[in-house]
């Protein structure tokens, strides 16, 4: 079963404009709302795909309630606190004329100590063998530590802890030892810096390494620091991959930097036979693939493409199918989510068909 933990869910709002005039009111063209938040977008996508899967996470108010709301007709298991505090909405205005898009985020509610008891308590009703997804930013009123906690609980539950945060929360995260982490470059240079105190440089393919290198002596067991177009370095038990992303690839502008390189990768025969030993299965197949998705032409980019492809591949793991098949699941979703508008992330039915023309060797 795969848990996923939005600690700060939200309803998501995208809105089209027809024009934009700054002295007369703005007509809306398009509206669409849908529940929000990393870990919820990633059980949505489980469900979808027949997996098991179980939301937890606050949820508060009228916002709250639609959410709930939204999950429910998506038929999407969730197990929330109900909290004092009402939920926050993230507003994503779409520009004519191909101007860009406006985003406008608010705090969330704060949570107060009971209603994080409540929540801990759902953690540890996770068996053994679970997967526990933490990802997005804290809520108002939960101290920065909160995933330590979490996953210090997940562990002794024989969950499989995975992080993806930022700042003091992966800082402090770190700590506990997570199954993996996967930080962007930026995200990897701002731990290194709080852990060192002093600025630190991350800009050649030799920093990058050597920032994997240290990040997995803190024990953590699969460290995954992505580098945009250029691809990701995965480190786990003294061993080393580089992923690249194939060239001229036409996903290369939707799939989202930290996840594209695992998801249309190359890798060099003497490289791989170097890791097979080390990597987990989910990971091996992300590092050792060659993915031919030329052929899929985007519509779209796609809000949660990245949720996309995590769900995809933690679907295909918790099904303990092979390492080839753990990618094309991913990839397959990744893409799929870049062909809907807004945060309606992917259709099953793009999924299957985009599943048959990815290509792992």
């Amino acid at each position: 079963m795969i848990a996923t933990l939005t600690l700060n869910s939200s309803l998501d709002l995208s809105v089209r404009l027809g024009r934009i005039d700054y002295k007369d009111i703005n007509r809306v063209r398009e509206i669409q709302r849908d529940p929000g938040g990393k870990g919820i977008n990633i059980s949505r996508i489980i469900h979808r795909l027949k997996g098991e899967t179980i939301a937890l996470g606050f949820l508060g108010g009228w916002t709250g309630k639609k959410i709930k709301e939204l999950l429910d007709d998506e038929g999407v298991p969730g197990d929330f606190v109900w909290t004092a505090g009402e939920n926050r909405s993230n507003i994503t205005i779409d520009l004519p004329e191909k101007a860009g898009q406006i985003k406008i985020n608010e705090d969330g509610p704060r949570i107060n100590k009971d209603e994080m008891g409540l929540l801990i308590r759902k953690i540890s009703s996770l068996s053994y063998g679970d997967f526990l997804i933490m990802s997005g930013s804290v809520p108002r009123g939960v101290g920065e530590g909160i995933y330590f906690r979490m996953i210090r609980i997940a562990q002794r539950q024989g969950v499989k802890a995975v992080l993806d945060t930022d700042g003091e929360p992966l800082y402090l995260g770190l700590r506990a030892k997570p199954f993996l982490i996967k930080p962007n470059i930026y995200e990897a240079q701002r731990l290194l810096e709080r852990i060192h105190n002093k600025p630190v440089r991350i800009s050649t393919e030799a920093d990058l390494l050597n920032a994997a290198h240290y990040l997995s002596k803190t024990g953590v067991e699969i460290v995954i620091i992505s580098w945009g177009s250029r691809g990701i370095i995965v480190t786990s038990k003294g061993k080393f991959w580089r992923c690249r992303p194939p060239i001229n690839s036409r996903v290369n502008s939707a799939l989202p930097e930290c996840l594209l390189s695992a998801t249309t990768s190359r890798v060099n025969s003497a490289t791989t036979s170097r890791v097979h030993s080390a990597l987990p299965e989910c990971l091996l197949s992300a590092t050792t693939s060659i993915v031919h998705s030329a052929t899929t032409r985007l519509k779209y980019t796609g809000v949660g493409a990245g949720d996309a492809v995590v769900a995809g591949f933690t679907y295909g793991l918790s099904r303990s199918e092979r390492i080839e098949n753990c990618i094309r699941w991913g990839i397959a979703c990744g893409t799929a989510a870049t062909l809907q508008k807004g945060t309606k992330l992917c259709k099953t039915k793009d999924v299957k068909r985009l599943l048959k023309k990815v290509k792992v060797t």
